[in-house]
C-alpha cells in the first residue's frame, strides 16, 4: 500500500458567507456595501496523487454585477454589453518561478439589466502539478484584482473576502500527511473507469434547499471505522443529528489521481481509480439531504468509532440565490419590521439575547407563513425583497429609499398595477400609483427623484 498521503487542503481566500447572526453593529447600507464589494470568491485546493506531483486547483467565481462591462461594438453596431476577463497566476518556490497559468474569457449580455444580475456569474479554474514543498501563488495579472482595488478605494477599507494581504497565497505540499479532509461538492457521477465530481465553488457555502455531495478523503492506510455526522452549528450535544452515516468498504473509491476536466464554468474533476494497494486516497461520496434543512450553518464531523473528538470537521452555510440583504444580519432583519409593526411589539422582539431575538423573529414570521410545512417562507422573503427594491430604486443623496414615502408605500403595499407621471403647469411633478382599491398620490420635492406622499384617492 502506498503510505505517502498528500491530503486535500482547502485554503479559503473567501470570507465565509454572512449568516443572520452577524455583528449587531452593522446597518443595512453597510450590509449592501459588504455584499457588493465581494468581487471575487476564490479558493485553492490541493488533491492527492499516486505520483510525486500533486494537483493544485485555483478556482474563482464572480457575479456579473461585479464585472467591468462596457458597450459591445465588435461588429460596428451596438450589440449589448461585454466584459473581457483575464487571470494570470504565477507559482513560485521562494524567488524561483515554478509555473504560470493564464485564463481568459469574454462575457456578453444583451441588456444592461443582465449585467447587474447577482445570480449570473462567471467561474474559472487554473491547475498546477507540483512535488512536495512550500509554494507561493501570486496574482501576476487579473481583471478581478483591478476591480477589487477600485472597490476598496471607493469604500475606504479593504474587503476581507479578497486575497491575502500581499496578494499571494502560501501552499504547503507535505511529503506525508495523514489527516482526513472534507470537501463540499455540487454533484457526482460515475463512468466505467472514473468518478466525476462537480465542485460547489462557493467556499464553505452550499445552495439553500438543494441536495449536495460531501467528498470524504482519507489516507489509504486508515483502517478505523469512520462515521459522518452533521449537526446544527449551535453545538448542542442533546440535539438529534441532521444526518449520520457510516463509511462502509463497499462504497469506498480507491483514488489514484485527480484530473481537472474544464477550465471555464463550474469546475469538474475526474477521479481516476485502480488497485487499492497503489491508491493515493480512499474517497467516499455522500449525498447530503440539505433540501429540507433550516437556512442556518450546520457542522460536518468525521469521527472514528470509539472516539469523541472529530478527525475532520467543516461548517457549511446554506446560501440563497438573490438572498435579501436584510437577512444577512439578524438585527437588521428585526429592525426592518418597523414598517409593518407598531413600536411596542417591535421593542419586544428586540429584547434579550441573540438566541431570544432570533426565536422571537422566527415566531413572528412563522405565524404568517403561507406554507408552514416548508422551510421557505414566501411572505417573509417577499417583504425583505421589497425593502431591497426600495433601497435600489428610491435612494437619494438625502435618504435611503426605504425611508422615503414611495419606498414605504412599496414595502407595505407592493408594486402598483401601474404608475402615471403628470406635469401640471407651474406645479411640481406628480406621480400616481394605482392599486386595486386606491390611488396613491406623490409630488416631487427636488429634481433628484425625491417624492412625498400628498394624498390618496379611492377607486
Amino acid at each position: 500500500m502506498n503510505t505517502r498521503w498528500i491530503p486535500l487542503l482547502l485554503l479559503l481566500l473567501a470570507f465565509s458567507s454572512e449568516f443572520v447572526q452577524a455583528q449587531r453593529s452593522l446597518t443595512y447600507p453597510q450590509l449592501v456595501q459588504q455584499n457588493r464589494s465581494s468581487v471575487l470568491q476564490e479558493q485553492a485546493i490541493l488533491f492527492p496523487s499516486d505520483t510525486n506531483e500533486s494537483l493544485i486547483l485555483y478556482t474563482f467565481r464572480a457575479s456579473y454585477e461585479q464585472l467591468p462591462f462596457r458597450r459591445s461594438t465588435t461588429t460596428g453596431e451596438d450589440t449589448g454589453y461585454e466584459s473581457e476577463l483575464r487571470m494570470d497566476l504565477e507559482l513560485r518556490d521562494g524567488d524561483r518561478p515554478v509555473a504560470r497559468e493564464s485564463w481568459t474569457d469574454t462575457v456578453r449580455t444583451a441588456t444592461y439589466e443582465e449585467t447587474q444580475e447577482e445570480s449570473s456569474h462567471v467561474e474559472g479554474t487554473l491547475a498546477f502539478r507540483v512535488p512536495p514543498g512550500e509554494y507561493q501563488l501570486y496574482h501576476a495579472e487579473s481583471t478581478f484584482r483591478r476591480v477589487a482595488s477600485a472597490n476598496r478605494t471607493s469604500s475606504g477599507q479593504r474587503n476581507p473576502r479578497n486575497a491575502s494581504r500581499d496578494g499571494r497565497l502560501t501552499i504547503q505540499v507535505p511529503e506525508a500527511w495523514k489527516e482526513p479532509r472534507l470537501l463540499v461538492l455540487k454533484e457526482s457521477g460515475q463512468s466505467e473507469s472514473a468518478h466525476h465530481v462537480t465542485l460547489m465553488n462557493m467556499g464553505t457555502d452550499a445552495r439553500y434547499g438543494e441536495v449536495y455531495t460531501l467528498m470524504v478523503l482519507v489516507p489509504p492506510e486508515e483502517d478505523a471505522s469512520l462515521t459522518v455526522r452533521i449537526r446544527p452549528e449551535e453545538n448542542r450535544t442533546d440535539q438529534e443529528p441532521l444526518f449520520e452515516q457510516s463509511l462502509t468498504p463497499d462504497s469506498r473509491i480507491d483514488a489514484h489521481s485527480f484530473e481537472l476536466l474544464n477550465r471555464h464554468g463550474t469546475p469538474k474533476i475526474s477521479i481516476q481509480t485502480g488497485d487499492s494497494e497503489a491508491a493515493s486516497a480512499s474517497v467516499w461520496l455522500l449525498p447530503i439531504p440539505n433540501e429540507n434543512w433550516p437556512s442556518r450553518p450546520h457542522r460536518i464531523e468525521l469521527l472514528r468509532d470509539g472516539e469523541s473528538e472529530p478527525v475532520a470537521r467543516q461548517t457549511v452555510t446554506p446560501r440563497w440565490a438573490n438572498m435579501p440583504v436584510s437577512l444577512l444580519n439578524l438585527d437588521v432583519a428585526i429592525d426592518m419590521l418597523r414598517f409593518i409593526l407598531p413600536e411596542d411589539p417591535l421593542r419586544e422582539i428586540k429584547r434579550g439575547s441573540a438566541a431570544g431575538r432570533e426565536q422571537a423573529w422566527l415566531a413572528f414570521w412563522k405565524e404568517r407563513d403561507p406554507t408552514p410545512d416548508t422551510e421557505y417562507n414566501e411572505l417573509m422573503v417577499e417583504y425583505y425583497r421589497r425593502i431591497d427594491h426600495a433601497w435600489e430604486t428610491y435612494t437619494t443623496p438625502e435618504q435611503p429609499g426605504y425611508e422615503s414615502d414611495q419606498g414605504r408605500t412599496w414595502i407595505r403595499l407592493g408594486p402598483p398595477e401601474r404608475t402615471e407621471r403628470r406635469y401640471p403647469p407651474g406645479q411640481a411633478t406628480q406621480e400616481r400609483w394605482y392599486y386595486p382599491d386606491r390611488v396613491i398620490l406623490f409630488e416631487a420635492t427636488t429634481g433628484f427623484g425625491d417624492f412625498r406622499r400628498i394624498g390618496v384617492e379611492e377607486r
